[in-house]
């Protein structure tokens, strides 16, 4: 139940909490005015370089495969720095609009040019009932 405004800066930053109870949540932000933007469900795939160290906190490389909205799928990269403003912790992508995206194509393509730059499977992360 979000109203998501659009991007006013050319970098993207994402702020988390813990929220106790979705349901007072949502009553509250309803109460306030706002609406549900968009839905959206999806699938990040991520890969890492084959036999080397690498922290999905500085950068990652996934594959989103969407459910809701159906786009095709896309290969993003995100490199990141942590940083923290009077003890909020928050992370802010170092490529403009955050996700830089490489390459969008069937599912299958995504993967084979992954491995065909040396990265392999590592794991994946379901998103459902996501509330823009």
């Amino acid at each position: 139940m979000w109203y998501y405004p659009a991007m006013t800066q050319p970098f993207e930053c994402e702020v988390r909490f813990r929220i106790e109870s979705i349901g007072e949540f949502e009553t509250k932000l309803r109460d306030l005015g706002a609406r549900i933007a968009c839905p959206y469900e999806f699938t990040d795939h991520y890969y890492k370089p084959s036999g080397e160290p690498w922290d999905p906190v500085e950068k990652n490389i996934r594959i989103r495969q969407w459910i809701e909205p159906h786009k095709e799928p896309t290969v993003h990269f995100v490199k990141l720095e942590i940083l923290s403003i009077e003890g909020l912790q928050f992370k802010r992508s170092l490529y403009p609009e955050g996700k830089l995206p490489l390459f969008t194509g069937p599912l299958e393509a995504c993967r084979t040019l992954l491995a065909d730059l040396g990265f392999e499977f590592w794991f994946s992360l379901k998103k459902q009932q996501g509330r823009l």
